[in-house]
C-alpha cells in the first residue's frame, strides 16, 4: 500500500511538471471575446461581468484599457461597457457604427451629466483593433480612442463600490440588452498609481468564465463567442449540391479561391468574402473519366484539366466560357491519385492511384508549358497504392504518407492499409523511407498535406475506409521524431471510394486550414462541402484556463508551485510511511467497497446505447456508429425507445407521422416513414439483439439482455429502490455512477423530448435528495458530494444540493473550495432570479 502511494504521488508530480514544462505556444493564435448582438434575441446576447461575486474597491481612482473591434451589421447600436458607481452613477461607452459614433456617457440617478462623442469613420475602424483607454479620477475622466483623447470634467464618488460589465447586464435599474456587434481582448485594470491589478486576456477560458492572469479574479461570460475556439472546432462554410458525380476541384491557395468544374458550370468560391460565383460553360467539358483532376496554374492564372491518358492539358477560357475539344477518355487507371504543382518549375506531379483492379506506383510529370507526360514507375521502391497523402517539400522532393494497396499492385493479392512515410525526389526517382507508423486500423488520408516548414511538421486528415459513414480527423506529424498528435474535432464524411474525395490546404490570406469534401449525400446526389479551422490547430484541453496558473504573465508562480509540489510530496510520503494507526471515525469517505463499483467505471462499448450525457451508440463489434443515425432516424428511434422505456408501450404509425411528417400528405408521410423504418432496422441489426417490430399497429422494440441502455438501467434501478424498504449501498453506487454521466440527451432540443427530460430530472433529483437524508449517506461525505453534484447538473441553483456540497467539502477539510463553490452558487442564483439566496454561507456552516 505504501509503495503504491509513493508511486502515485511521484507520477502526479512528474505529470504536472511535464504539463507545466511544455506550454502551448499561443503567439500565432487568434483570441478575443466576440459579442452576439441584435441578430439573436435578448436572451441569447452576450454579457461579460467582471464583478459577479463582489464589487471592486478602486478608490481613489483607476484606469481601464482594452482592444475593441467593431463589426458591420444592420443594427450596430449598443453598450460596449457600463461602469456602475455605488449603484447611483454610471459611466458608459456606447457605439453605433452605422452613425459612425462612439459616445462616453456619464449619468447620475438617471440624469445625463456628460456626453463625450468621438467620430469613427466606418472605413477606418472596421476590420482592425481599436485601442480604448479610460483614466477615472475623483475630479474627472480621461477618455481615449486610439490616439485621440478627450476629458470629462466632473466630480465623482462611489469608488469603493464599482461594478463593471460589457454588453448585456441585469443590474436592476442599470440593466440593458442593447449589445453592439463587437469583440474585445486584452482587458486590463490598473490602480491609480498605474499598477496592473487585473488582466483578462480573453484567450484561454472555461465554458462560462474567464480568470484574470494577475490575481485569478473570475469574470462570468454569458453567450460569448471565443475567437480561439476557431482553432479547435471545424466551421462548416458552404455546401454546394450536384446531381453528377466526380465534379473536379482545384484551389488557388494564394488568393483563397476554390474552383469546382461540373459539366455545365464553373463555380468560384471566395473564401474571404464567403461568396460563390457560377459561370455557365458554353462549350466542352473537362476530362471526366474519374481519374482526371483539376489544377490551378498560379503563374498564368489558368484553370487546367488533365488526364494521365492524354498528353494534352486543356485550359478553360474564362472570356468565352469554353473548354477546348479533347480526345475521348477511357476509364482511368489512377483514380484517387495524388497530385501537386511545383511552383518553382511550374510542373504538375502525379503519383499512384487505382483502376482496373490494380494499384499504381507510377510517377508522372508534366510541365504546364510542355506537351507530353514523362511517366516512370517506382513500384520496386514502395508498394503501389491509392488514398495516400502528398506534400511538396521543394527542391523536387515530396512527402508521401500511407494509403491502401498491395506489394504486387494486384487487388486480389492481399491489399491492406499502409502506414508508412516516404521522401521522394521526382527528378531522380530516389525514394527514402522515413518511418513506419504503428497500425491504427483501416485508416487512409486526404489527398494533400499541409507542410509547416517553420515548425518542421505537417498536417493531414485521416479517415476509416472500411465504412460509408466515416469522419475526417486532423492530425500532425513532427518530422524530427515522427511523433503524431491528433486533434479532437472531426468532420462527417461519406466515403464511397472513387465517388468521393477529400483534400486540405492552408489559405495564406486568412491563415486558415480548409478541408474540401466531395461526397454522396443521398443516392445519386452529391455535394461539395467546405470546412475551415483557424491555424495553428489546438485541442480543447489547450484552451481551458487554469485559474491559478498562467505561464505567460506570472512565470514565477510555476517555480513556487513546483517547490510547493516537492514539499507536499515529501510531507505526504513521510505521513504515509510513518503515520500511526488510527481508529475509524463514524464519518467515512466512502461506504461503498471497490467490489460494489467494479464494472461501473469501465463503460461498456459493445451493443450499447448511451443517452445520459449525450447520445452514443456502439455496435456489436465495439464501433461507435452514432453518426450513422441521420437526424430523422435518430429522433424517430429515440421517440420509440423513450416511450417504450417509460411506458412499456408502442407508438402508432399515425403518431409517428404527426410528429415527424406533419406537413406532408398521408401517402408522402407513409412513404417517408417506411423508408426510415427500413433504414433504422438495418442499423439496429448492427447494434445486436434489438429489433423494431409492429404488433397490432403499434411500433415497439424487442431488446435482448445483451444490449445495454444506461437510461433503461437507471429507470429500472429507481423502480427497484422504490419497491424496496431497505437501504442498498450497491444499488445506490450504481445509480450514482450512471447519473453522474450527465442529463438525458442534453444536445437534443425538440418539443417532444422535453417531457422525458423533465420527468427524468424530477425522478433523479427526488430520489437523491431523499437518500441524502439517510444515516448511511450522512456518514459518507464522498457519496454526499456526488449526490450534490448530480442534482446541480439538473438544477444549478438547487438550495438543498448546495447545502450538501458545501457541508461535504467543509467536513473533508476543503474549506476554501467550499466557500468558493457557495459564492458561485450565490452569483448564479442572483443572475437567474435577480435576488440572492435566503441563506448565507456563514449561516450554513454555523449549523455544523
Amino acid at each position: 500500500m505504501q509503495r503504491n502511494v509513493y508511486i502515485l504521488i511521484m507520477l502526479l508530480f512528474v505529470g504536472n511538471y511535464a504539463a507545466w514544462g511544455n506550454p502551448v505556444n499561443f503567439a500565432s493564435t487568434r483570441y478575443g471575446l466576440t459579442f452576439r448582438s441584435h441578430t439573436v434575441n435578448q436572451d441569447e446576447r452576450t454579457s461579460l461581468d467582471l464583478s459577479p461575486e463582489e464589487s471592486f474597491n478602486l478608490k481613489p481612482g483607476f484606469s481601464m484599457s482594452f482592444d475593441l473591434q467593431l463589426f458591420e451589421a444592420n443594427l450596430t447600436y449598443g453598450y460596449v461597457f457600463r461602469i456602475i458607481l455605488d449603484e447611483i452613477s454610471s459611466f458608459d461607452l456606447i457605439t453605433n457604427l452605422n452613425t459612425e459614433k462612439l459616445n462616453y456617457v456619464l449619468s447620475k440617478s438617471g440624469r445625463i451629466l456628460k456626453n463625450c462623442e468621438f467620430q469613427c469613420n466606418k472605413d477606418s475602424v472596421t476590420n482592425r483593433w481599436i485601442k480604448i483607454r479610460i483614466d477615472v479620477e475623483e475630479n474627472g475622466i480621461r477618455c481615449m480612442v486610439d490616439s485621440t483623447m478627450k476629458i470629462i470634467s466632473h466630480s465623482l464618488e462611489g469608488f469603493e463600490n464599482i461594478k463593471i460589465s460589457f454588453g448585456k447586464n441585469r443590474y436592476s435599474s442599470f440593466y440593458t440588452t442593447d449589445v453592439p456587434p463587437i469583440a474585445i481582448r486584452d482587458l486590463r485594470l490598473y490602480n491609480n498609481e498605474g499598477e496592473l491589478i487585473h488582466y483578462w486576456k480573453m484567450q484561454q477560458h472555461n465554458r462560462d468564465e474567464v480568470f484574470d492572469l494577475i490575481g485569478g479574479k473570475r469574470a462570468v461570460v454569458e453567450n460569448g463567442v471565443w475567437d480561439i475556439d476557431g482553432h479547435v472546432k471545424w466551421k462548416h462554410c458552404i455546401s454546394i449540391p450536384f446531381s453528377e458525380k466526380n465534379v473536379q476541384i482545384a484551389c488557388d491557395k494564394e488568393d483563397g479561391i476554390i474552383f469546382i468544374a461540373s459539366d455545365k458550370y464553373i463555380y468560384k468560391y471566395n473564401i474571404k468574402s464567403d461568396q460563390i460565383e457560377k459561370m455557365e460553360v458554353k462549350k466542352g467539358q473537362p476530362y471526366k473519366a474519374g481519374g482526371s483532376q483539376l489544377i490551378y496554374d498560379r503563374v498564368k492564372h489558368q484553370l487546367i484539366s488533365y488526364s494521365i491518358l492524354n498528353d494534352s492539358l486543356i485550359f478553360f477560357n474564362f472570356n468565352n466560357g469554353e473548354w477546348p475539344d479533347h480526345p475521348t477518355e477511357k476509364l482511368a487507371v489512377i483514380q484517387q491519385h495524388n497530385r501537386f504543382v511545383d511552383p518553382l518549375t511550374n510542373t504538375l506531379v502525379v503519383f499512384g492511384g487505382y483502376g482496373n483492379h490494380t494499384y499504381n506506383a507510377e510517377l508522372a510529370i508534366h510541365e504546364l508549358d510542355g506537351c507530353k507526360w514523362k511517366i516512370d514507375t517506382i513500384s520496386s521502391l514502395l508498394s503501389p497504392r491509392y488514398l495516400s497523402s502528398i506534400g511538396n517539400m521543394g527542391n523536387g522532393k515530396f512527402l508521401l504518407m500511407g494509403g491502401y494497396g498491395s506489394a504486387s499492385g494486384k487487388q486480389e493479392e492481399f491489399p491492406k492499409n499502409l502506414h508508412d512515410l516516404y521522401l521522394i525526389d521526382y527528378r531522380n526517382l530516389s525514394c527514402q523511407k522515413l518511418t513506419e507508423f504503428p497500425a491504427e486500423g483501416p485508416i487512409v488520408y486526404s489527398n494533400s498535406m499541409v507542410i509547416d516548414s517553420l515548425n518542421n511538421n505537417f498536417y493531414t486528415l485521416k479517415f476509416f475506409n472500411d465504412r460509408f459513414h466515416s469522419s475526417l480527423s486532423l492530425f500532425s506529424v513532427d518530422l524530427r521524431n515522427f511523433e503524431r498528435k491528433s486533434f479532437a474535432d472531426s468532420i462527417p464524411y461519406n466515403f464511397l471510394d472513387s465517388e468521393s474525395f477529400c483534400d486540405i490546404f492552408l489559405d495564406k490570406l486568412t491563415n486558415d486550414l480548409y478541408s474540401i469534401l466531395l461526397q454522396e449525400k443521398e443516392s445519386g446526389f452529391y455535394s461539395v462541402d467546405v470546412y475551415s479551422l483557424s491555424y495553428p490547430p489546438l485541442n480543447w484541453t489547450d484552451i481551458l484556463q487554469d485559474k491559478y496558473l498562467d505561464n505567460e504573465v506570472d512565470s514565477k508562480r510555476i517555480v513556487y508551485l513546483l517547490l510547493a509540489g516537492i514539499g507536499v510530496s515529501l510531507i505526504l510520503l513521510l505521513y504515509f510511511f510513518f503515520r500511526p494507526k488510527k481508529k475509524v471515525s463514524n464519518i467515512t469517505t466512502s461506504n461503498f467497497s471497490d467490489k460494489d463499483t467494479i464494472g461501473l467505471i469501465n463503460r461498456k462499448q459493445f451493443s450499447a446505447i448511451y443517452l445520459l450525457g449525450g447520445l452514443q451508440i456502439f455496435d456489436s463489434n465495439g464501433n461507435d456508429i452514432t453518426q450513422k443515425f441521420t437526424p430523422v432516424i435518430r429522433q424517430m428511434f429515440l421517440f420509440i425507445l423513450l416511450n417504450f422505456i417509460q411506458n412499456g408501450k408502442g407508438i402508432t404509425s399515425e403518431r409517428l407521422d404527426e410528429t415527424f411528417w406533419s406537413g406532408m400528405d398521408k401517402d408522402s408521410a407513409s412513404n417517408n416513414r417506411n423508408v426510415n423504418i427500413r433504414k433504422l432496422r438495418l442499423l439496429l441489426k448492427e447494434i445486436g439483439d434489438i429489433t423494431l417490430k409492429n404488433e397490432k399497429s403499434y411500433w415497439l422494440l424487442d431488446i435482448g439482455s445483451e444490449v445495454f441502455i444506461d437510461y433503461a438501467m437507471i429507470i429500472s434501478l429507481l423502480l427497484e429502490d422504490k419497491l424496496s424498504s431497505n437501504f442498498d449501498s450497491r444499488r445506490l453506487a450504481k445509480i450514482l455512477e450512471l447519473a453522474s454521466q450527465g442529463i438525458l440527451l442534453p444536445n437534443m432540443i425538440t418539443d417532444w423530448i422535453d417531457h422525458y427530460k423533465s420527468d427524468y430530472s424530477g425522478k433523479i433529483i427526488n430520489f437523491l435528495l431523499e437518500k441524502s437524508k439517510t444515516v448511511e449517506v450522512q456518514r459518507d461525505l464522498v457519496s454526499m458530494q456526488k449526490i450534490a453534484d448530480i442534482v446541480l447538473l439538473h438544477d444549478d441553483i438547487d438550495e438543498e444540493a448546495i447545502r450538501l456540497k458545501c457541508i461535504a467539502l467543509y467536513k473533508l477539510g476543503q474549506k476554501g473550495l467550499s466557500k468558493s463553490r457557495f459564492e458561485k452558487f450565490r452569483s448564479d442564483y442572483h443572475h437567474l432570479l435577480n435576488e440572492y439566496p435566503p441563506f448565507t454561507y456563514e449561516e450554513l456552516i454555523k449549523k455544523l
